[in-house]
Formats: C-alpha cells, structure tokens, sequence
C-alpha cells in the first residue's frame, strides 16, 4: 500500500510541477490592475497597449478566473495587506464599506470633479445614475466619509426583449411591442394561439423575480413606497402589494410563463430565449454579448415591462456593470488615476462597447454603439439604482424563512418526543439531551469519525494544496488551466464525486484494485468502502480529494499578492529557499492559514453528501457522522424531536470550535 501511495503522489507531483515555471519580476513603475472579467480580456488588453503606447506608462493586466476564485484572491491579498494598484470589489455594498474603512480604496471625488484646460470635469463625462453605484451619502449606515470611491467601466440595465421574428410569425406588429398590462396580455394570447410560448426568465435565480416583481410595484406604487416596504416601514399585506401578486397570479393563469421558467436559472432562459422558444425575456443588457454568440441572427429589440397604471412612470434597475477602484496605499495613485481617466474616455469606452457589446459608463459613447445597445441605453433614464434595502431584503428574507425561524423551531422541537407524523407533541424537558450524552454510543462515535476526517483534512489536505500553491507562486505556462484543473474537483456534486470514487474502490472491478494488481500488489486488493478497516480512511481521501481545490484557491491568492521585491531583499541578504520561506511566505501568509483551517474544521465537520453516496455510514458505523446520524435517527427511527436535540449538541460543538479558532486567530495576529 505505501509502494501504491508513492507512486500516485509521485505521478500527481510531476503533474503539478511540468506547468511551473519562474515567474519575472516586477517592475516597480508598472501599474498592476487585477479583474474577473474573462470575456472582455482580449478587449480591455488591446486598451492597455493604445495607453502604453500614448502614455509611456507600462501596465500590467492580470485576470482571475472565475469571479468566484477572484474574489477570494482579492480578500486574502486584503487581509496580507498588500491589493494591486487597480482592481474591483465584488460582493455587497458592506463588503465595499469595509474595503474603504480599512484603508484599501481612494476616495476619488475630488479626482472626479477637478477641470483642466476648460474641459468638463471627469464627472460629467459618466451617466449619473451610473457613477451613484460607487457613492457613499452623507450619513450612510456603514459610517463612510461621503464620496464617490469606484469608477464604472460599463453600464447596465434591467429590463424586457422581445422577438421581432414570432411576432410578425404572429401576424402582429414588430415594431410595436406592448406598452400597457392590457396589450400585453392580448399580445400573449395571440402568440399562445400560434403555438408561441410567452414570457422566460431567470427566475429561478430570486433577485430576477424581486426585480420584475419591484419593477410592477413602483408602476404601481412609486419609488418612495417601494422603499418604504424595504425600510420595514409598508407592509407587504399593503393593498399595492397585493395587487403586485395579483399580477403574477394573472400570469400564471393566462399561462404566460414558458414551462419551466419559475426555476429556470438565467443561462438556461438566455438560451431558450436565443432559441426562439420564447416571445418576451426578462434580462439584462449584458444579453447582447450573450445573445450575440448563441443566435447572431437574432432578432430582436428592448422594452420597458408594461406599464400596469399611468399614475407612475415604470421604473427599471440599472446602474454600473463593472467598476474599478484605486489602491489608497499605492505609491502610483495618480497614475491609476490617470489609466482609468483615460479607458472611460469616449474613444475607448466606444471600442470597449462596440468589442463587447455592453453599455458604456460614457455619456458621449453611446452614440457610436450597436442598435440593439442603444435601445437599452434609451431607457437609461428611467432606470434607478437599488439601494441597499433592497439588497438587502431578499437576503434577509431567506435568512429568515431558511435559518433563523429553523433554528428556534429546531430548539422548540430538541425538548419533544414528536415523530414528525403526529400532531401530538409532548415536552420531556432536557430528557433527549441526557440521554444523547449518557447513551447514544453511535453519536459520539460518528463525532469521533468527523473529528478523524477533519484532522486529516487540516493537515494532509491543507499540506498538498499549499505545496501545489507554492510550486505555482509564478508565472505558469497554460496557468489558467492548471487553476482549473485544481479547482475542478470542489465544483463538482459531492454526489456525483461519490458515485466516482464507488467504482475507483470497488472490491470486483474497481480501477484501484486493477492498478494495484498491475503493479503487482494484488494481494492488498479489497472492497475499500465495505472493509472496516479501511472504509473511513477512503471516504477521508475522497473528501480531501474534493476539497484541496478550495485550499489551493485561497493560498495562491495570498502567495502570489506576497511582493517579489521582499524575496529579492532576502535574496540578497544570502537568504536560502527554507529561510525566505519561514521569514517571509508564513508571517504575511498567517491571515490567509486561519482562514483556510476556519473553513476546513466547518466545512469537513459537516461532511454529508460523500458519505451518502458511498457507504451510507457503513459498514456498521464505522462511517457514520454526525449529520448522518442525526438524519437517520429523524427520518430513519422517526425520531424528531430526538434527533434535533442531536442537532442543537451538534451545533453547541461547532460553535464552541469556532469561538476557540476566533480566539487562536486573534492571539496569532498579535504575534
């Protein structure tokens, strides 16, 4: 077995390093802009060589892919404090606030507002509504200075399309889509009896159906109600409200929905919309882009929804696409300042929209983009920007529908002998929470099995990915795919990782048994998931196996926002490979450790779905973990009130963990 694990690990390691090359250095009058945006990378590069070659100025543009994997990056180069001279924040209007309160991004309003030569001040060049994204009010409730803190580089708008082509299919008028609820209707009706399905969107995706739902309601309400009911201030039982929800009922029952389309995400209604399957699409003005490279021969134009009432007038979401902020702590602010004045000018803001095919943030722009872009620039007057009530009222709203009102039911319930079937519940006190601790066997010995999992996690799991992180601290040839080569295995279902790793270790036809005979090592052959022995230890592997990804994600952010210049200064100082690594790698790495354990302890402590889809816990317990317990013990025994008091033991543990790693980290900061 160890002659079997050296040979994988050896194979995997030469894998890993034929892609790693020594990166260059850098140069220290270089600005580095950071960015997510992998469809417009060709596009935003040709902009950076036009500058070079007008400015002198040497910039180097630096993509990370996917958003997900850049926003990491850009948290853990945070918390190292060291950010790229350009780059952008993604998350919510808090996670913006907190960039700026900790000193990471420019107040660019006097930037904005400063005239040279008689010529308008940088501001006036943006649409308004646009520019307000990056805002912050006097009196905001996060407590930031007011002013405008990031610059859009495109601009973009929520709204309807509609197919030319079924509509004149539908003996109506293609140039005339429908302004009112009324015509609307009858349009769909007319569409419907030619066999045309109506309405599709992204509604699965709930900020899709809270913006067409908020778009009806300040039809029909106005503005200020609409955020009062965010404010908590309207109740959703208002009378406006209700008449909001009658619309969608109205909908459902004219069957006005393509099938499907209340739990279709966005990318699948794009793409029956580009098929033609659909007469009307809720979406956005980025559909352009997305439209263009399904159905080039599509046609078709942008609408306002219809308007319900004439009382208001129908207002849509809009506002920046994709912003940048300058590094307060960069030596060459005023350079990124003068890069980003210079890629939203009017030249360059043209070619990006025309290359892209997405709203320019430049008024003056807009008059050399596509027909089909200036229609959705013609409806950026009436667009509003959400403010962070409605932000953050959906959220709140799952939270708590999904956890607040579980967890108090789940404690109500751990104090019940309730069967889950029964409307008869009986309170036994703390009578479930004794009996967990003094005799249930199988519970702490499922918390011995997780405890086994995650200690292996922390150390085996967390060791490879930052090894892998390391080898690939440079420049790499094919970087991006080796990122997604590692990164693949966290985004796949555990289910189907599951479903994988059952054939891998299949005792009759399973690929590890066939290998280890090949290579001569028959005898060690089993059924790896059905023998006691061996059965936690490789579902241990399968679960690092999928998770080393999320690690190696966040330790190459931070590795690679570490600067050369400090390994060049140990370098010099006669410093070996061992002695930078100690000195300087893990002091400025502490922040990026603790946030990788935090999320390996919580994450590999509730393991679940690998276990469901291998053994189930067997074989006997010698798999079982704490969720799976307490799922088989609620539906299995029918034993809920039971089985929520192992839910809220559970839960006490977890919590007491995470304040011990609070306080860890804490102590390591002061260090």
């Amino acid at each position: 077995m160890k002659n079997c694990i050296k040979i994988i690990t050896t194979c995997f390691l030469l894998f890993s390093l034929a892609g790693c090359a020594p990166g260059g250095e850098k140069n220290d009058s270089t600005l580095t802009v950071w960015h997510w945006m992998s469809d417009r990378e060709d596009s935003l590069q040709a902009l950076v060589d036009r500058f070079e070659q007008e400015t002198q100025l040497k910039v180097k543009l630096e993509l990370f892919a996917p958003s997900e994997a850049y926003a990491q990056r850009v948290k853990a180069s945070a918390q190292t404090g060291i950010l790229p001279d350009i780059y952008g924040v993604l998350g919510e209007k808090r996670d913006f606030a907190s960039f700026i309160q900790a000193g990471y991004i420019e107040d660019l309003s006097e930037a904005l507002l400063k005239k040279e030569n008689n010529a308008p001040a940088w501001k006036e060049k943006f649409f308004a509504k646009v520019l307000s994204v990056n805002e912050f009010l006097p009196g905001n409730e996060f407590g930031v200075s007011p002013g405008v803190y990031g610059i859009p580089l495109d601009a973009t708008t929520i709204q309807m399309v509609y197919n030319k082509s079924l509509y004149k299919k539908a003996g109506l008028n293609p140039e005339a889509p429908p302004k009112t609820w009324e015509e609307f209707l009858d349009h769909c009706r007319i569409l419907k009896q030619e066999g045309i399905p109506a309405l599709v969107g992204g509604f699965g995706e709930i900020w899709m159906l809270d913006a067409l739902a908020s778009n009806f309601a300040m039809n029909l309400m106005g503005e200020e109600k609409v955020f009062e009911t965010y404010r908590g201030k309207v109740s959703y039982t208002d009378p406006d409200w209700v008449k909001v929800l009658t619309l969608f009922k109205q909908m459902t029952d004219h069957k006005i929905f393509v099938e499907g389309a209340v739990t279709m995400v966005n990318k699948t209604a794009e793409q029956t919309f580009a098929n033609e399957r659909a007469a009307f699409a809720f979406n956005g003005s980025w559909c352009v882009n997305v439209y263009k490279g399904m159905n080039p021969n599509l046609q078709y134009a942008a609408m306002l929804p219809p308007a319900v009432n004439s009382f208001h007038p129908m207002r849509i979401w809009g506002g920046a696409g994709s912003s940048w902020v300058v590094n307060a702590k960069s030596p060459r602010r005023q350079d990124a300042i003068r890069f980003l004045q210079w890629i939203t000018d009017d030249n360059p803001q043209a070619y990006l929209a025309e290359s892209t095919e997405n709203l320019p943030s430049n008024k003056a722009s807009v008059r050399k983009i596509s027909p089909i872009l200036a229609e959705f620039a013609d409806d950026m007057d009436n667009t509003t920007h959400p403010n962070i009530y409605l932000f953050i009222f959906p959220a709140m709203l799952l939270f708590v529908v999904f956890s607040v009102y579980p967890f108090f039911k789940v404690i109500q319930l751990s104090i019940t002998n309730w069967n889950g079937i029964s409307p008869a519940i009986q309170c036994v006190g703390l009578e479930n929470f004794w009996d967990l601790l003094m005799d249930n066997a199988v519970f702490w010995l499922s918390m011995k099995n997780a405890l086994f999992v995650t200690f292996l996690a922390l150390t085996v799991q967390n060791c490879v990915a930052l090894f892998l992180a390391l080898l690939c601290d440079r420049d790499i040839k094919g970087g991006n795919v080796y990122r997604v080569i590692f990164y693949l295995p966290p985004v796949l279902s555990g289910i189907v990782v599951g479903l994988i790793w059952n054939w891998i270790y299949d005792g009759n036809y399973g690929l590890l048994n066939h290998f280890l005979k090949f290579i001569g090592l028959g005898d060690l052959s089993r059924a790896w998931l059905a023998d006691s022995h061996t059965a936690l230890i490789s579902v241990a592997i399968i679960h690092m196996w999928k998770g080393f990804g999320w690690g190696f994600v966040i330790l190459l952010a931070g590795l690679q926002s570490i600067p050369r210049e400090l390994y060049e200064a140990a370098r010099v100082d006669g410093a070996n490979t061992w002695v930078m690594f100690k000195n300087v790698t893990v002091p400025l790495m502490i922040p990026v450790f603790i946030l990788v354990s935090i999320l390996t302890i919580l994450g590999t402590m509730q393991i679940f779905d690998i276990i469901i889809a291998t053994t189930n816990g067997g074989p006997g317990y010698h798999t079982e973990v704490p969720i799976t317990r307490i799922v088989q013990t609620m539906i299995g025994s029918s034993k809920f009130g039971y089985a929520c008091a192992m839910g809220v033991t559970f839960g006490l543990i977890l919590l007491a963990v995470s304040m011990v790693q609070i306080r860890v980290s804490k102590i390591m900061r002061q260090v």
